[in-house]
């Protein structure tokens, strides 16, 4: 609640002193760690990585919003990117991915019990390629 004050005020002073729109401001927390996208489940985020050449066994859900996948690694650790349209950047090239994180749960197939397989992926609002 307190946060989506500060939000307000800051945009209203922005209106004020730059008279821009309120759908320009966008906030993203820096995420150094893929390994904790769960602490941030629906928050907007900002995460550097490489594009994939070999993508991993993940679960997905492509969102109509967003009908395109692309896998990245970060480090040692790979995250699944639903992006609008194809990313133009190479395989292995660095980029920064600004998005909101999303939970996806998909049920295990060998399993006789009900488990399932959580993953914290991106919906991509800008993949920007890196030098």
């Amino acid at each position: 609640m307190f946060t989506k004050i500060i939000k307000i005020v800051v945009c209203i002073n922005l209106i004020f002193a730059f008279t821009i729109g309120c759908s320009e401001v966008k906030e993203y927390v820096i995420v150094d760690n893929a390994k904790v996208l769960n602490n941030y489940e629906g928050q907007k985020i900002s995460i550097q990585g490489t594009i994939s050449a070999l993508p991993y066994q993940h679960p997905v859900n492509i969102k109509k919003t967003h009908p395109v996948i692309t896998y990245v690694n970060t480090g040692s650790y790979q995250i699944v990117v639903y992006v609008k349209q194809d990313v133009v950047c190479k395989h292995n090239q660095n980029v920064k991915i600004n998005g909101t994180v999303i939970k996806i749960q998909a049920n295990v197939q060998d399993s006789t019990q009900k488990e399932f397989v959580t993953e914290y992926q991106i919906l991509a609002d800008k993949v920007e390629c890196l030098q």
